[in-house]
């Protein structure tokens, strides 16, 4: 049998490895005195590959965390949002109303003025005319 030795993982080449040059050290511990060898075969081998995908599901632990604190945080910002306008819909209908209000209020006053205006141009019709034909002596 043949002696075999085990090849690093693709999952350190990941661009998203924070520390490159550590990923490249590890890679190299097959090839460079001091490697994994030197600390026992095999053994060191696997060794590294741990501590390989330990970090791996470290980065990807944090990663997972920031994720879940940004969702926290567009959670709150939408409930915000919610709140805001709700307020916004419920002031817009008392704007609607007060306005409607408003018109309806000068339509009424117009409505008065016109007629004010009628009584006078028609009494001041009336009374010339009565006074003419109302006395005849």
């Amino acid at each position: 049998m043949g002696h075999h030795r085990l090849q690093p993982t693709a999952v350190v080449e990941k661009s998203w490895t924070t520390n490159e040059q550590e990923s490249r050290e590890r890679m190299s511990y097959g090839s460079a005195p001091g490697g994994a060898q030197a600390q026992g075969g095999k053994v060191g081998v696997l060794r590294n590959q741990v501590d390989e995908v330990k970090d791996v599901m470290r980065q990807n632990i944090e990663r997972a965390m920031q994720s879940k604190e940004k969702l926290e945080d567009l959670g709150e910002r939408a409930e915000i949002l919610s709140h805001d306008t709700n307020n916004f819909q419920r002031s817009a209908v008392k704007v609607r109303n007060k306005l409607w209000w408003q018109n309806k209020k000068l339509w009424i006053i117009l409505i008065i003025i016109v007629l004010i205006i009628l009584l006078i141009v028609g009494a001041s019709i009336a009374i010339p005319l009565g006074l003419k034909y109302g006395k005849k002596s």
